[in-house]
């Protein structure tokens, strides 16, 4: 293996897999490692280039391409689609034809895993307990992607699969700045002239968890070193991590919201509602809510320190960031 070590980066130009490259490209030995990013268009060249980064262009459908670069990698981190399996085959396939075990597979996914799987009156998942991490069903969000990397990275090469929470507050990154859940609230409420919450049997008050994006980018550069030095289990003996700090409410992230759209002008009213059918189907698509809960117990043995603002801190920068690049 060459001194140097070659890292495949997708989602490189996104919001969470941005701001992980740029938080890796500020760690001291980052000479030793040379950055490939996955870009769509040559749009992002020179920005890439100016960071030392180099590129290669193509999707997560340019399948042999993700495949022969993974398999000229060290590290793969893939920040990408979580339900995109077929790149998810290329990229692991790619590393296992190394033949290698030292290679290693960072994958994102995201609890989204554990909508609507508990009762109210359990407790939230411990990302420490691989059996209750193995045994979500297969019907969640995500698990079928992370089950096949289950079945088929073990024993063959280092992984660990991340699955961030609700992400907040603006990326220090280049490239996107914000995330998706929080900002698709505030669109809708800006759309129909009230805050408002999704579509639930708890009205509101569904819980769900969150991380300050700088927090998690962390959280990835510390599960990578630890792959690196070989410090920490990989695969089914423990390479799984919740990125999660604190928890709230989307009823309560609606009136933070009402309170501060109405004070930049946005709406008029600091009343909250929950969203019509129409509401939904215009705005939401297939971005997650419902509730979630998780605890990252296991990310917390690594040292991880969360110090960053929490969801509900963060709407004012994050509406101001809105505005100012004319998103709502």
């Amino acid at each position: 293996m060459s001194s140097v070590k070659n890292v495949f980066v997708l989602g490189g130009t996104g919001y969470i897999g941005g701001s992980v490259l740029h938080r890796l490209l500020k760690n001291s030995d980052k000479d030793k490692y040379k950055y490939t990013a996955l870009v769509r268009s040559n749009n992002y060249e020179n920005e890439m280039k100016s960071l030392g980064v180099d590129t290669v262009q193509g999707d997560l459908s340019s399948l042999d391409l993700l495949y022969e670069t993974a398999k000229k990698s060290d590290i793969v981190i893939n920040c990408a689609d979580a339900d995109h399996l077929e790149s998810v085959q290329a990229l692991v396939n790619g590393l296992k034809a190394r033949n290698d075990k030292n290679s290693i597979y960072l994958h994102t996914s995201g609890t989204g895993l554990l909508i609507d799987l508990l009762k109210d009156d359990e407790d939230p998942v411990d990302d420490s307990d691989m059996k209750q991490i193995l045994n979500i069903p297969m019907k969640a969000l995500h698990k079928n992607v992370d089950q096949w990397i289950f079945d088929n990275a073990e024993s063959h090469l280092q992984y660990v699969i991340i699955a961030p929470s609700t992400i907040n507050g603006l990326s220090s990154s280049p490239f996107k700045k914000n995330s998706v859940q929080v900002i698709t609230m505030a669109r809708a409420s800006v759309g129909v002239g009230k805050a408002g919450y999704p579509q639930s049997h708890r009205h509101g008050k569904d819980r769900w968890n969150n991380v300050h994006i700088e927090d998690l980018v962390e959280l990835y550069n510390l599960v990578l070193q630890g792959l690196i030095r070989k410090s920490i289990p990989s695969g089914v003996q423990g390479g799984f991590y919740f990125g999660i700090t604190n928890e709230h409410t989307w009823g309560e992230v609606a009136h933070h919201l009402a309170k501060e759209l109405k004070k930049i002008g946005k709406i008029q009213t600091e009343e909250v509602i929950e969203f019509d059918n129409d509401t939904m189907n215009k705005y939401f698509n297939n971005t997650g809510f419902g509730e979630s809960r998780g605890v990252a117990n296991r990310a917390k043995t690594l040292g991880w320190k969360p110090t960053h603002p929490n969801v509900y801190e963060t709407i004012p920068e994050e509406l101001k960031y809105l505005v100012e690049s004319k998103q709502i």
